[in-house]
């Protein structure tokens, strides 16, 4: 998703090749969320017997985190890349 959003992102201007570039580290983010709430995931089956309650809490937060950087970064990709091929599309019929 990050090498997508950069590709997408290098080939506007202006402030959406701006945006785009910091949307690019959404995934990276994401992935980092991802190994924290492994972590907690991991803890928590670890030991069922005494789980304590902000553990679930966390993990389901990280999580819901995680789904929404990775939505933005593929809504981002999708507009971007229907704005590129209309963009071009347009350019060909002119010539």
């Amino acid at each position: 998703m990050f090498s997508l959003i950069l590709l997408v992102a290098r080939q506007v201007s202006g402030k959406f090749k701006f945006i785009g570039m910091w949307i690019s580290l959404f995934p990276i983010i994401a992935g980092i969320f991802d190994c924290i709430e492994n972590a907690f995931l991991l803890m928590m089956m670890n030991d069922l017997a005494s789980i304590p309650l902000i553990l679930p809490l966390i993990s389901s937060s990280i999580s819901t985190i995680k789904f929404s950087l990775l939505f933005i970064g593929i809504v981002y990709f999708a507009i971007e890349l229907l704005t590129f091929i209309i963009i071009k599309i347009k350019a060909r019929k002119e010539k």
